[in-house]
């Protein structure tokens, strides 16, 4: 999780309590090992304050090295905050439904 806390634009535009928040609460919903898993109620009430396609912006390589964009829109879709269709989370695109 070094390489996410330590992407300072994450969280200086998609504010650092949230996105702090995010990588506490949401990151074992969130890691690139193992399968997907339905997140907690805690972590959704993270994700519905959380502008997720800012988040998606500062999903760099080296945050992939950690960090599934699959589940990432996995995640913000099971929470109710959808991330657009067609926009990059990281090397993913959100394909339409």
């Amino acid at each position: 999780m070094a390489a996410i806390v330590n992407n300072k634009s994450l969280f200086m535009e998609c504010s650092f309590d949230v996105a702090s928040d995010l990588v506490n609460v949401c990151g074992q919903y969130v890691v690139k090992e193992g399968q997907r898993r339905t997140p907690s109620e805690a972590c959704c009430a993270a994700v519905r304050k959380a502008d997720m396609t800012c988040v998606c912006r500062y999903m760099t390589k080296d945050v992939e090295e950690i960090i599934s964009p699959r589940k990432v829109v996995y995640v913000a879709e099971y929470c109710h905050r959808p991330i657009p269709h067609g926009t990059k989370c990281g090397s993913f695109t959100v394909p339409k439904a």
